[in-house]
């Protein structure tokens, strides 16, 4: 959800939260769901929101959305919102510095995380870049 520097919101984006591993998003949906934008704006509003705030919900189990939380911060799935095509900390900037604010249009889209493992070598095997330049002490083991 993002609001501008008055308070005033510009456009929500919903997502859901396919997958976590240890509190991240691993998996995501970006959705359109016009009641549910049309909500989280009438919160940010109330509560008198100004920037980006992640609104969090979940659904009951007789499918009614019940608030969890609102933080006044861009959620860790904000790249989600991005990739969907509404990037918040470019139109954040845009709002600091007075530029007029285009409400983009959003794609639904899958989001899937991965991870990369990085092999670190042993001393002997280590190929120090910039080794002449610094002295042994900047290259830990």
């Amino acid at each position: 959800m993002l609001s501008d520097l008055d308070g005033k919101p510009l456009i929500a984006v919903p997502r859901i939260r396919m997958q976590t591993k240890a509190g991240i998003s691993t998996k995501g949906k970006v959705l359109k769901d016009h009641l549910l934008e049309k909500e989280c704006m009438e919160i940010a509003e109330h509560i008198g929101i100004r920037g980006p705030c992640c609104i969090q919900m979940k659904e009951s189990l007789e499918g009614r959305l019940k608030l969890i939380e609102v933080n006044p911060r861009m959620g860790g799935g904000t790249i989600f919102t991005a990739l969907a095509g509404a990037n918040f900390p470019a139109m954040l900037l845009d709002m600091i510095e007075g530029k007029r604010i285009t409400v983009p249009t959003i794609s639904e889209i899958t989001i899937i995380r991965y991870f990369e493992e990085i092999v670190v070598r042993s001393e002997e095997e280590r190929i120090r870049v910039g080794a002449n330049l610094l002295p042994r002490k900047h290259f830990p083991v």
